[in-house]
């Protein structure tokens, strides 16, 4: 049976950073048949001499040079240049797993080829934070395999790049990026699987995603964010056409609301009144055709601000928000009390050397008591797993001198019964 050929796309701009981290993982992946498709998409920089320099070691890497016309663009060039049976994408700043083609290649086998694989994520940052890049109630459900019309998750996955798709569906379907708008790989990704019958869920996380605040998408805020609500709109509609929508309208909602919350929270931070404003007008009108029955179920997956700010933006809101805000006045009454608790603390451990010495002794006798207890909980379970006698699994733990100690008891308590 043939192996398919599996086209990678790399949207390339001013990527010098990060760029030989990506191809490192790509000629390296374990599933050799792939084609590397790079686009510089009119870097200012030299982003173009390190893919030249790879191509020269590997023959399965292109590249296209292009003026800027955006991301949308640069994908599309992609895929009317592809050769292969199924399309990767992967941004130039993040990078795959080195197993990451063959684990999907593998579940395309284990199922038959269907149309489309998704897999999750992982999100770090400068800083060494890392996190899941798909969780929370809406997908903690998820089967290990989904058929389309079945699921109820499909309309809240967004990201072209966690995913392989087959590109004979999507010529079939005439399917490609919206060029000129904001969150195009949602939209895109939403109408692919709208129309798919067979996916895979692959529940491991094969892509790295470098999550940066200062990238272009939260750079300079203009009208253009109010693309949001037009892919939102888009979705739905899709989802409506296919017949889908009762399924997984409640996994839209969940994603549509976290991209408002997102936007009102760090985005618009610096953006200019006329922009906040639209952007508020659109959010209204957005949750207000939310049935307020549902919008009270959904908001209960997001911290309890976040849901007096998103229940303050319908207009059947009441009791519901009083009850959120009572809570929401509670939490802050805690943890003003938590802060005012550490400020005292830290002052008393810096200049009563007394009251620090008590503190880091109660630390060193918990930390003491933990270690103990982990003891006894192994010579316990050594001693119900391998039913040994106590006295080797002392010795097999480094116990010896508790070893010894129960022997003398031991010895004693003979003695003691000779007596009597």
């Amino acid at each position: 049976m043939r192996l398919p050929k599996v086209s990678i796309i790399v949207p390339v701009y001013n990527a010098t950073t990060y760029l030989s981290k990506c191809l490192e993982q790509l000629v390296n992946q374990t599933y050799k048949n792939i084609e590397i498709i790079c686009i510089d998409d009119g870097s200012k920089d030299h982003s173009h001499t390190i893919v030249e320099r790879y191509i020269e070691i590997d023959n399965r890497i292109t590249l296209i040079r292009q003026k800027n016309r955006g991301v949308a663009a640069t994908r599309n060039v992609g895929l009317q240049v592809a050769s292969g049976d199924y399309m990767m994408s992967c941004d130039s700043d993040d990078y795959f797993q080195l197993d990451a083609v063959e684990l999907c290649v593998k579940a395309l086998y284990s199922y038959g080829y269907c149309d489309a694989v998704l897999f999750n994520s992982t999100l770090f940052t400068q800083y060494g934070w890392s996190f899941v890049g798909i969780e929370g109630e809406a997908y903690n459900s998820i089967p290990s395999r989904i058929v389309g019309e079945k699921s109820n998750f499909l309309s809240g996955f967004g990201n072209v790049c966690f995913g392989m798709f087959s590109l004979n569906f999507i010529r079939e379907n005439k399917l490609s990026f919206r060029e000129g708008h904001i969150y195009e790989d949602w939209e895109f990704v939403a109408h692919f699987l709208s129309k798919a019958n067979n996916i895979y869920w692959l529940n491991a996380r094969l892509y790295n995603y470098r999550w940066m605040q200062d990238s272009s998408i939260c750079g300079n805020i203009t009208l253009s964010c109010l693309d949001v609500f037009t892919t939102m709109s888009l979705v739905e509609k899709y989802f409506k056409e296919a017949g889908r929508w009762e399924n997984n309208q409640y996994s839209f909602y969940i994603k549509a609301l976290g991209h408002i919350l997102y936007f009102k929270r760090e985005r618009l931070i610096r953006a200019k009144e006329d922009v906040k404003k639209a952007f508020d007008k659109k959010a209204e009108e957005f949750v207000q055709a939310i049935p307020y029955t549902m919008l009270c179920s959904l908001v209960h997956f997001f911290p309890m601000a976040d849901r007096v700010a998103l229940l303050k933006l319908h207009k059947d809101h009441d009791v519901e928000v009083e009850f959120c805000m009572e809570n929401l006045k509670r939490q802050r009454r805690e943890e003003r009390k938590q802060r005012i608790k550490s400020f005292f603390k830290g002052i008393l451990m810096k200049f009563f050397p007394a009251y620090r010495v008590a503190v880091n002794t109660r630390r060193e006798m918990e930390q003491m008591h933990g270690e103990l207890m982990g003891k006894l909980n192994e010579v316990t379970w050594l001693q119900y797993e391998n039913r040994k006698d106590i006295d080797l699994i002392m010795r097999k733990l480094g116990m010896n001198k508790e070893s010894k100690l129960i022997e003398e008891i031991l010895v004693k308590k003979e003695h003691e019964n000779y007596i009597k």
